[in-house]
């Protein structure tokens, strides 16, 4: 049987840290799970994941808002074995702008993952800070992922979320 997973908030492997944070998580699932297990990345530059045998969608609105695939994807999460939000730091609300980008970008992800009936694990996060009445909103949805791994006590003291 092969598996389906999806990885969520997948950024570009232009940057080092992104980049080697999304090729470790692949390793790990097809470690875990088997070569054959067929995964797919939302990621804001798919192309340059393009060395990865996985199958891409850009997460990145454009002038006409987002991609019809990526939006086919968030949709069906339930069609997934797993569903796995890949290690690093970008769920932040310190400023306006980080605030705006987290929410075009990643809350669409962070919302289908929280309320599909699909486990949804999260590799380990550097969460916030989450200002402005942030923390109001994403705490919820961060509560009904299966597993969420954080990865600094700020992160922990901020969300105070009981099994993080």
């Amino acid at each position: 049987m092969t598996h389906r997973i999806i990885i969520l908030h997948g950024y570009s492997s232009k940057n080092r840290g992104d980049g080697l944070l999304v090729e470790e998580s692949v390793s790990l699932i097809r470690e875990a799970l088997g070569e054959d297990t067929r995964i797919t990345l939302l990621a804001s530059d798919p192309d340059s994941f393009a060395h990865l045998s996985v199958d891409r969608y850009c997460s990145r609105p454009g002038r006409r808002g987002w991609d019809s695939g990526y939006l086919r994807e968030l949709r069906h999460l339930n069609s997934y074995d797993l569903v796995v939000g890949v290690g690093g730091g970008y769920l932040r609300a310190g400023t306006v702008t980080e605030a705006l980008k987290t929410a075009l970008v990643h809350i669409p992800q962070l919302g289908a993952a929280a309320l599909s009936r699909t486990p949804a694990v999260y590799l380990p996060q550097s969460i916030g800070p989450l200002r402005g009445g942030t923390r109001l909103a994403y705490a919820p949805l961060l509560r009904r992922l299966t597993t969420l791994m954080l990865r600094d006590d700020r992160s922990v003291t901020e969300l105070s979320l009981p099994d993080a």
